[in-house]
């Protein structure tokens, strides 16, 4: 008797581990194929200005989803090639990601067509020639610009609500150290310290008598643009850099 439980519980041993081999899994795990090749050419500035929890990568996307796909980190110096690039892909693009591989932002991009996808020898190519990828340009082509609610009352150069105008070439010198219009005891952004930003006060919600307009702390509290004010903040205490 003692031999026979043995023996069985030796079989059942060889049974648990031929089933926890692992030889079972690359079937159904496995996502290797060919994809397509991409290449990304141009001048690109603005590297160091990115704190750790953002990254600029060359990315591939799919149509309904901000996550990338598969993505490579860019770099200054030689051509990028991010290659194994899913057919499901819809997007190649140069942008900046989180930590989670979220898109924060679009730099520049290239659709991916049928006839691409067919064609799995070329090489897709995007060349951007000249991108300022820095994080106070980001913030003042997406935010200040590509956003109306900003510019609709800053995008003057004179005649700018409080006098602040966020204008490419204005934004910074009257963000950065520059006493409030409507509180001379504010600072408008104090680099390094977002929380006592006065922009960033007007922003936020439950701050609506701060200014003569109640509509500021909605303008990027939400839930497609709320990754805007956290990148704002960030900008600040990174040291509000230009």
């Amino acid at each position: 008797m003692k031999k026979i439980s043995i023996f069985a519980a030796l079989l059942s041993l060889l049974v648990f581990a031929a089933c926890d081999s692992g030889n079972i899994y690359p079937k159904e795990i496995s996502f290797e194929h060919d994809g397509l090749v991409a290449k990304l050419t141009g001048e690109i500035s603005g590297f160091d200005q990115w704190p750790e929890e953002y990254d600029l990568v060359l990315a591939a996307f799919g149509k309904d989803s901000p996550y990338s796909i598969v993505q490579k980190h860019v770099s200054p110096g030689s051509p990028l090639v991010l290659d194994n690039i899913s057919p499901q892909a819809s997007t190649i693009e140069l942008a900046i990601v989180d930590r989670l591989r979220e898109r924060i932002v679009t730099l520049d991009k290239v659709e991916v067509t049928d006839a691409m996808r067919k064609n799995e020898r070329d090489t897709l190519r995007l060349e951007v020639n000249k991108v300022d990828a820095g994080m106070f340009s980001t913030l003042k082509r997406v935010v200040f610009v590509e956003k109306g609610e900003c510019s609709r009352c800053h995008g003057h150069p004179d005649k700018a609500a409080g006098g602040m105008s966020l204008l490419p070439e204005h934004a910074y010198a009257a963000l950065v150290n520059h006493t409030a219009t409507v509180d001379p005891t504010q600072t408008r952004v104090v680099p390094g310290d977002a929380d006592h930003s006065f922009l960033v006060r007007v922003l936020t919600p439950g701050n609506s008598g701060l200014t003569h307009y109640a509509d500021h702390p909605n303008i990027l509290n939400n839930e497609q643009d709320l990754k805007y004010f956290k990148l704002l903040k960030d900008w600040i205490n990174h040291g509000a850099k230009e």
